[in-house]
């Protein structure tokens, strides 16, 4: 994603602490890692344009910090991460 398509996604999406660090960092600010992460998250699913929601993507490597979700970060390993998808898919 270059630059341009960032301000759009931004220009088209509701207010979210995503939407600000991606702002930031297409300003040219340094981002700490926790916004770091809400940029990132904020740029795969779409700027949270269906609403701010649990991505559902237990492989990704962000998901424990994933802004929206509701999980355990500590109990958040692959093992487990394939252990539960089996509940999110029903």
């Amino acid at each position: 994603m270059n630059l341009a398509d960032c301000q759009r996604l931004i220009d088209q999406s509701p207010q979210s602490r995503g939407r600000t660090a991606m702002q930031r960092w297409v300003r040219g600010k340094r981002l700490c890692a926790s916004d770091a992460i809400r940029a990132r998250c904020f740029d795969c699913m779409g700027g949270f344009c269906d609403g701010r929601l649990d991505c559902r993507v237990p492989m990704c490597p962000l998901y424990p910090w994933q802004p929206y979700g509701k999980r355990d970060r500590a109990s958040t390993t692959v093992s487990n991460i394939t252990q539960k998808e089996a509940s999110y898919d029903s």
